[in-house]
């Protein structure tokens, strides 16, 4: 949900991290995930200020693992 944050649970052997496939004018990722070693969680950066959208992520380590974070509207209230 727009504005909610984001935790990379590792539950493999090996370390892992989640980043966005997409990067800002600087060079920087729109967001990102330290490296998190197994039996590990570790924040995703950034995530809570997406706006709604589908954003593709990957494993900088494994590159062949991917996905797509989807961010839904935050509730009118």
């Amino acid at each position: 949900m727009q504005g909610d944050t984001l935790t990379l649970t590792n539950a493999d052997t090996l370390t892992h991290d989640l980043v966005s496939r997409q990067r800002r004018s600087n060079g920087t990722r729109v967001f990102a995930s330290p490296n998190v070693p197994s039996a590990a969680q570790g924040e995703v950066y950034g995530v809570s200020a997406l706006p709604p959208s589908s954003y593709p992520f990957l494993c900088s380590i494994h590159s062949y693992m991917v996905g797509n974070l989807h961010v839904l509207a935050a509730p009118v209230r």
